[in-house]
């Protein structure tokens, strides 16, 4: 059946609800799951100063920043899956919202099932177009 699972773990929204489903459906299957953290970049800081190498440098500073916190909430969820004794891999990623969202509708192409939070129109957020985009 499903034996291949992508959970995408929100890191703007809360990720509570969809660790805890995503190990409790592994669990009950036997599956493996490749959990999938996005920290987006901002890029407005970088456009406000002038010069390549400091856009660069301003740049690589937040895309660091933005991979510790896809860091941290996997953090969360590697916990959880060795608790539970699942089969689990972790990705963490820091990309622009655009690229993420084609990179995570590309990653579900290749997996049984994936599990993402419901899109909520009420909270801006960039985790909100994850779903859909993997939907389509």
């Amino acid at each position: 059946m499903y034996k291949d699972i992508l959970v995408h773990i929100p890191t703007e929204r809360p990720m509570r609800p969809v660790i805890d489903g995503s190990i409790s459906l592994a669990a009950g299957l036997n599956a493996h799951l490749d959990a999938v953290a996005v920290g987006y970049v901002a890029t407005s800081a970088a456009y406000i100063m002038e010069g390549g190498a400091a856009v660069a440098a301003v740049f690589e500073m937040e895309r660091e920043s933005a991979v510790e916190r896809a860091e941290a909430a996997l953090a969360v969820f590697k916990i959880e899956a060795m608790n539970a004794g699942i089969s689990y891999t972790c990705h963490p990623l820091g990309a622009m919202p655009g690229d993420a969202v084609g990179l995570l509708g590309e990653m579900a192409r290749l997996h049984d099932l994936s599990i993402v939070l419901q899109p909520d129109p009420a909270q801006g957020s960039l985790d909100n177009d994850v779903p859909r985009e993997i939907l389509f």
